[in-house]
């Protein structure tokens, strides 16, 4: 996932050339999982590869957690996210085991040729939201890897907030993970499939406080849906959640 960096790079607009169809997609709010997001999500995959999917995100996606106004997607500010938040995704895989559809970022026109947009570019994954996993009966045999993915969430933030540097924004809704493979894969598994370049900053007081609001607000309110899907306590996550409280306290 990795590339050079933004000064070697081609930033002028080109028309994204490959034939794109829509797909027909879900998207479940942060707050309420049982509830479909309103706002439109534009996924399309390739005409002439459907095991690769593609998700376009304009500059008021990618800067919506910044005050800053951007003017295009082709900046370079644009690309240093895009680096960034690469190596967020790498770490996620690497450090905390939580799987990551492998991607690709591409800027060009929108279809329409009239704005800059930027193109994740990532793996089908075959299977089912978690959030309707978790409606299935037979689905509590894998109630560990649940377990195991909100542990690893937890450490992932309690470690970024010590940082202080950024962390990536929409990682801790399990709207964002579908439980299946890729085409080439035998067996299922938890993957994050949402790969936008989206940061959030942490370096001040009011960053800080809008984690605490945001972060541990959104990670409640997955564990607790999960224990009243599943009937079951989640006892482990819930002391790491409790740790990670006491050590983001503004």
């Amino acid at each position: 996932m990795k590339e050079k960096g933004f000064e070697n790079r081609d930033l002028r607009s080109q028309p994204f050339k490959d034939g794109l169809i829509d797909v027909s997609v879900k998207r479940f709010s942060i707050d309420n999982p049982d509830q479909e997001r309103g706002e439109p999500i534009i996924i399309k995959q390739f005409e002439n590869d459907p095991e690769r999917i593609v998700k376009i995100s304009r500059k008021e996606n990618i800067y919506r957690f910044s005050p800053e106004e951007i003017t295009s997607v082709e900046s370079a500010q644009t690309i240093e996210i895009q680096d960034e938040a690469k190596k967020h995704f790498e770490e996620l895989e690497d450090k905390y085991g939580i799987s990551v559809a492998p991607f690709e970022y591409k800027m060009g026109l929108d279809e329409d040729g009239n704005e800059n947009v930027l193109y994740c570019i990532s793996d089908r994954i075959h299977g089912d939201n978690l959030i309707a996993k978790l409606k299935e009966k037979d689905f509590s045999n894998r109630i560990g890897d649940v377990e195991k993915l909100l542990i690893s969430l937890t450490s992932y933030f309690k470690d970024k907030y010590k940082e202080g540097n950024c962390y990536l924004g929409d990682i801790a809704n399990i709207g964002n993970y579908i439980y299946g493979r890729r085409k080439d894969e035998v067996e299922d598994k938890l993957y994050l499939i949402d790969t936008e370049p989206v940061l959030v900053d942490l370096k001040t007081p009011q960053e800080k406080e809008f984690f605490n609001k945001r972060v541990l607000e959104v990670l409640l309110s997955q564990i607790r849906y999960i224990e009243k899907e599943t009937g079951k306590e989640l006892v482990g996550v819930r002391k790491e959640y409790a740790d990670l409280v006491e050590n983001t306290k503004v």
